[in-house]
């Protein structure tokens, strides 16, 4: 059973890469700046906005942080897409948080963008990340045991940002001691 879930992932990781081949080879120059008035275009056409955004990722995105999702992509360490990347920093552009809080990290890719961005935007913001950092209580996605963070991947991120971002293990438990 093994080698035919090996087969069906890469089977599906070629696909995903040739659409986002031919997707690419649809566009021409440079992304169209996307300003805060364009972000309800993504409710209005969903998809033709995640084009723009995968489009801007791959032209005007800065360098740092395209390597950071090819970081994340490489043996599936990430969840999410490239047009996640221009989300967030299209979030810190035109917001400049003062903090950043993570609840539930799995593999730390939201919480090194938010460092990232915050050094790129030349922002001083408090990043936290708060998790478990193991299955506990994971009743839904059943993930395995090595979660990878706090110690380890903190280790990998130094390329992405010189200080570690902040990382707190924990449960949450209602105040009589129930779980939600």
């Amino acid at each position: 059973m093994k080698i035919i879930r090996f087969i069906k992932g890469r089977s599906k990781a070629w696909r995903q890469r040739s659409a986002q081949r031919s997707l690419l080879r649809r566009f021409t120059g440079m992304a169209d700046e996307i300003t805060r008035a364009d972000w309800e275009d993504s409710l209005k056409d969903p998809t033709k906005f995640y084009e723009r955004c995968f489009h801007y990722f791959h032209t005007r995105l800065p360098e740092p942080l395209q390597a950071h999702r090819a970081y994340f992509e490489t043996c599936g360490r990430g969840f999410g897409e490239k047009p996640f990347h221009v989300m967030w920093f299209l979030l810190f552009q035109e917001f400049a948080p003062a903090s950043f809080l993570e609840i539930g990290v799995f593999r730390g890719q939201s919480l090194s963008l938010a460092a990232l961005l915050a050094r790129h935007f030349k922002l001083d913001v408090f990043t936290q990340g708060i998790s478990p950092f193991s299955p506990a209580g994971d009743e839904v996605l059943h993930l395995p045991e090595q979660r990878g963070l706090p110690g380890g991947h903190f280790e990998k991120f130094r390329a992405f940002f010189p200080a570690r971002p902040g990382a707190a293990e924990g449960l949450f438990h209602g105040s009589d001691g129930s779980r939600p």
